[in-house]
Order: structure tokens, then sequence, then C-alpha cells
């Protein structure tokens, strides 16, 4: 099956602790995420989430998500489908890495797989790439704000 992969990081002056704690307060997301402006639900595996995506510069698109995966302080992973699966399943992987003891990277993954990428991998990318940047700079700005 087709897939394109997108992956922006950041380093983050802030502790894993402190990472995980901005990303998986969902409710706190619409005061700083500009590329995923809401998410409701809880950060625990086999959860089902919902979520409102900016990607293409307009107004955010809903899409239901599920919680694959929640290592504390490591590793969020979401997965979707848009519409029906197999057009467009997505990965969300959300990866926190501790540099030393006062810094960590943050990785935002996404993996875009089904019949559609060929029509959109370009558009994705670009679209995808944008909003993970400015998510990840604002993440950055409120765990900075936190330490």
């Amino acid at each position: 099956m087709l897939s394109r992969i997108v992956e922006r990081s950041v380093v983050v002056a802030a502790t894993p602790w402190t990472i995980w704690r901005v990303l998986t307060d969902f409710s706190a997301w619409q005061r700083w995420n500009p590329f995923m402006p809401s998410m409701q639900g809880t950060a625990e595996a086999g959860q089902d989430v919902e979520a409102l995506i900016r990607l293409w510069g307009n107004s955010p698109s809903p899409y239901m998500l599920r919680v694959q995966q929640a290592d504390f302080c490591r590793q969020l992973v979401l997965t979707g489908s848009f519409r029906m699966p197999g057009l467009a399943d997505v990965i969300h992987c959300f990866i926190i890495a501790q540099l030393d003891s006062h810094t960590s990277r943050f990785t935002h993954g996404l993996r875009v797989s089904g019949i559609f990428v060929p029509l959109l991998a370009g558009r994705i990318g670009r679209a995808a790439g944008q909003g993970m940047e400015t998510m990840n700079i604002s993440l950055k700005a409120v765990a900075q704000a936190r330490r």
C-alpha cells in the first residue's frame, strides 16, 4: 500500500514529564495548538478521541482517532481513517526523548497510507509538515514556560 511519511522535531528546554503534561492535557489544546486546535478524550490506550485538525489552512475538520499507545512520558500514538479504512489511514506518533536532565526532543510523525495517497502526497507533505511545525513550536513555548 502506498504511504507518505512526514516528521518534524524540535528541541525543548523541558523534561519529558513537562512535555507529556502539555501533550496529554487535551482540554488545553485549544489555547495553544494551531494545527490540532481541539482534542476531546483521554490519552489512554484503546480510547477514542475526537480531534479537529487544520490541514489546508482553512477551518479545522473533525476526525475520530483512537489512542493505540500511550507510553508515559515517552510516546503517544493515535490512528484513524478518512471516511473509511483504506482511503487515507493515518498514524500520528508523538515521541519524547530526553537529551539531558533539562532538555528533550519532541518529534511529531505522521504516516498516511491508502488509495488517496498518490493523489494527495504533495499536499499532505506540505500541509501536514507546516501544521506539525507550528504545533511543535507552540508546544515548545508552553512547555518551556512551565519549567
